[in-house]
């Protein structure tokens, strides 16, 4: 083949499909070329090129000739189907770069793929083998052409759209794994979506009602209290011991049962306690003072009263 300096097109769309090489890979491309020349042909399409844009461009640069191959497309579409398997078939590519290279097929075989089955055709055509019946096979066909799993093709994807150029570039040398790339990237969105919820808002205080003695209202509306909680009549006994029996036996007597009293209510006391929550514990609490402070309160009028009889 004659070698020369050739004029060709490059097309933006055929030139996007392909990887571009990394600052080491293009200083290997470069040294070859000027110490042994351009020994691959570019593969042109109607003068267009369709595999060698990196070639072209450091011959150009340097004035190095190189020849051309023609080759012939039924359209636009079979040219990037072939620039595609062309790139996959030649290069060592990372998992991701081959995502890149067949991503963008995506929406030309699924429309290609529905265009056929409304015409009854069930085969894409010859340009295109191994490739999908219909739509719901378009992905497994990509994922064949990359040579990786569907899922990974299906994360690559949402890594592409949402990304930054960084993490793309450390999954384009290898670096990074489309999996952990994945996950960083939802684990991102979900405390992102997370930090910017907005706060509930803050529940509106009830104000309890207040009663003037926790003893006339049970803890809950429904809750009897025990009988040795509900509030005890203290009513003024006429004294009625006989002549004969000393005082002070009744006062030991009225001390013990007071004292056997104190013990029941402990006794249900602790019983009641093991059972309540932390409200009702907080509730307790404050019946317990409000009965110990009337105990204390009725012992001390009797006491006065007992005192101001004995006074002439």
């Amino acid at each position: 083949m004659e070698k020369q300096l050739y004029e060709l097109t490059i097309d933006p769309e055929f030139a996007d499909l392909i990887p571009p090489l990394q600052d080491a890979e293009l200083s290997v491309l470069t040294d070859s070329i000027l110490a042994n020349g351009c020994e691959m042909p570019l593969v042109v399409w109607n003068g267009t090129i369709v595999d060698g844009h990196n070639r072209y461009r450091v011959c150009r640069e340097n004035g190095v000739p190189f020849a051309v191959e023609e080759k012939a497309f039924d359209s636009r579409e079979a040219a990037e189907i072939w620039i595609i398997r062309n790139q996959l078939g030649r290069r060592n590519l990372s998992d991701f770069q081959r995502c890149e290279l067949v991503l963008p097929l995506e929406e030309r075989l699924k429309a290609e793929a529905q265009k056929r089955k409304l015409s009854g055709k069930g085969l894409l055509p010859d340009h295109v083998p191994n490739l999908a019946h219909g739509l719901e096979r378009t992905r497994d066909a990509l994922a064949e052409m990359a040579g990786v799993s569907h899922g990974s093709l299906d994360k690559a994807k949402r890594i592409m759209e949402s990304a930054d150029e960084e993490t793309k570039d450390r999954l384009r040398r290898g670096e990074l794994s489309i999996h952990r790339a994945y996950s960083s990237l939802t684990e991102g969105n979900q405390k992102e979506e997370k930090d910017t919820e907005k706060p509930a808002s803050e529940p509106v205080p009830v104000k309890k009602q207040e009663y003037t003695s926790l003893l006339k209202k049970p803890i809950f509306d429904h809750y009897e209290p025990p009988t040795y909680m509900k509030p005890i009549p203290f009513e003024p006994i006429a004294p009625t011991a006989p002549p004969d029996e000393p005082e002070e036996a009744e006062e030991n007597t009225a001390a013990e049962r007071v004292r056997e009293l104190g013990r029941a209510f402990l006794d249900g006391l602790d019983k009641e306690l093991k059972e309540a929550e932390r409200e009702g514990l907080e509730q307790i609490l404050a019946i317990v003072e409000d009965v110990g402070k009337k105990a204390v309160q009725t012992v001390k009028k009797y006491c006065n009263e007992h005192q101001e009889e004995k006074q002439p």
